[in-house]
């Protein structure tokens, strides 16, 4: 998973960090995000994809 902010890479996870359930990687997203002092909001589209 890449965060990618105003077309800047700012973030990354590889797939082995967020094995298990896919709410997993939403929660790493919420963690990395937070950091940045941004929030997920009602209405923010998340989407995992696990291959």
């Amino acid at each position: 998973m890449d965060l990618v902010v105003d077309g800047e890479r700012v973030a990354s996870g590889s797939g082995k960090e967020v094995l298990g359930h896919p709410a997993a990687a939403v929660a790493w997203l919420a963690d990395t995000l937070a950091a940045f002092g941004i929030d997920l909001e009602p209405g923010h589209l998340v989407s995992v994809t696990f291959v």
